[in-house]
């Protein structure tokens, strides 16, 4: 029970956080989208060559 009361008082105070500084959200939102796709444009290019480095490997092996 304490912990449903604990966690109706964080709400709270996080719901009145956000009303109150949404403009710091949408700030940090502006931020954080263009570094989760470069991370996402740096790890799909990782995966690419890794893919195309074992097929190279697999072609190498069924050839010799």
């Amino acid at each position: 029970m304490l912990n449903i009361i604990v966690g109706i008082c964080l709400l709270s105070l996080g719901i009145g956080g956000v009303l109150t500084n949404w403009w710091a959200i949408i700030d940090f939102i502006t931020v954080v989208i263009p570094l989760v796709l470069v991370v996402l444009g740096v790890l799909s290019i990782l995966s690419g060559l890794g893919s195309r480095k074992a097929r190279q490997m697999t072609g190498a092996k069924r050839s010799g």
